[in-house]
């Protein structure tokens, strides 16, 4: 299911949530809608930004997806994008400046000028020619207003294409690539179908390293993501393992995260020359304080989530895109403290039990409250199948008219907006 840069699952609502003083999780925003898709998240500054993808309307219609923020996350308003309405969706967004981000989909680019309010199309062309039907713009970095990296995911495989004129002509600089990574545009780091590979003359010559074969890296269940932190020190997200340049890419050394776990590394980032963090699936989360050397475990209390792409300001606040196995979120952390640990990630507001999974004719709830909650039951569609509200500890949902297959229940507290999603199998 992950194979591809982008990511494509089934989304059945969409969250941002927030930490408050005492390390809970609340709901700010729920997409009103039976599905949609979270490709990419990025920021003109630290207060305003934007994320992209794809959402089906009450009518079950496919559109394009732009949501903007001016509060740092805490609110989120949709863009209008009936100009730009497309059946794949938005794959990947680039912020080039505090006014000029630019993003693009299948067959087409747009930018906007006015940090995100509106967004005209760019007519554009590859290599000299008009792209034929089927260019797709995946990752996408500019690092400024004129130039910039994206790859083209095509048939043919991955290419990386470079601009240098606001994105109207782009030229093919590296072949087979799966992901790339630039601060300034000259020096790009790119991972190939078998390699590392690294330029310092923005792609106009590039050189070749071998990734350790036993890194696990190659191949994996998900797309591997490269970062440098400077020229010389990097790092390469994959299956597994974690693996480290200090030298600019020509020798890499395996670390290993957690021996004893199994978890797919799915992307990273620093803020700064000693604080980082690394996003994994199964509820896992790393972060560092010492440049990378060592890694620590996180623990957020966050049902069932694979953690996608970490996006912080500083090391008090920041935000992850998420995704529930067919559910996608956006979390919004305004007061982390590295020194007291990860774990203060949480959504602690609700505690619950769900059993037996799989059920067969009865599925038991059990929380620590006895105060009002919401509980409904979606199934892979988005579509509600039952829902009932609680005033107990403990709430039975009879099960035996309910077809066999995989379902969602998801738990409201309405007083705080606290919300925890647990997946649930039918099976008889």
């Amino acid at each position: 299911m992950k194979n591809s840069f982008y990511y494509i699952f089934l989304l059945l609502q969409l969250n941002l949530i927030s930490k408050t003083d005492h390390a809970q999780w609340v709901t700010k925003y729920d997409m009103v809608g039976p599905a949609g898709t979270i490709y990419d998240l990025d920021f003109f500054k630290s207060d305003t930004g934007i994320f992209v993808g794809f959402a089906y309307d009450m009518s079950n219609n496919q559109h394009a997806l732009i949501m903007r923020t001016t509060d740092a996350g805490n609110t989120w308003n949709a863009i209008n994008t009936n100009t730009i309405i497309n059946i794949d969706g938005i794959f990947g967004v680039s912020c080039a400046s505090s006014n000029v981000a630019y993003a693009g989909g299948t067959s087409f680019l747009i930018k906007t000028n006015n940090s995100g309010t509106s967004w005209d199309s760019i007519i554009f062309k590859i290599d000299n020619s008009t792209p034929v039907s089927g260019t797709i713009f995946g990752q996408i970095n500019f690092t400024s207003v004129s130039n910039g990296l994206v790859i083209n995911r095509t048939m043919s495989g991955g290419k990386l294409l470079r601009t240098s004129d606001n994105g109207v002509n782009w030229k093919s600089i590296l072949a087979s690539v799966n992901s790339f990574y630039t601060r300034d545009g000259k020096n790009i780091y790119a991972l190939t179908d078998s390699s590392f590979k690294s330029s310092a003359d923005s792609g106009v010559t590039w050189g070749t390293s071998s990734i350790p074969s036993d890194s696990s890296v190659y191949p994996g269940s998900i797309t591997p993501n490269v970062y440098f932190r400077n020229a010389n020190v990097g790092f390469i997200t994959g299956s597994l393992h974690l693996i480290k340049t200090a030298d600019g890419g020509k020798t890499w050394t395996k670390i290993t995260i957690d021996q004893n776990d199994s978890f797919d590394l799915t992307n990273i980032q620093f803020i700064d020359s000693l604080n980082g963090f690394i996003t994994a699936t199964s509820e896992r989360f790393f972060f560092t304080t010492d440049g990378g050397n060592t890694w620590i475990k996180g623990m957020p209390s966050i049902d069932v989530f694979d953690f996608i792409k970490p996006y912080y300001f500083n090391k008090n606040k920041g935000c992850l895109l998420a995704q529930a196995f067919d559910i996608e979120d956006i979390f919004v952390n305004n007061n982390l403290q590295l020194t007291t640990g990860i774990n203060e990630i949480q959504n602690l507001s609700i505690n619950i039990k769900v059993y037996p999974n799989p059920a067969t004719n009865d599925l038991h709830i059990d929380t620590k409250y006895t105060e009002k909650l919401n509980v409904q039951m979606f199934d892979v569609t988005g579509k509600q199948v039952t829902s009932t509200i609680s005033f107990s500890k403990s709430t039975i949902i009879n099960t035996q008219l309910i077809s066999e297959g995989i379902y969602f229940i998801r738990i409201t507290d309405p007083n705080i907006g606290a919300v925890s999603t647990k997946k649930i199998i039918i099976m008889r």
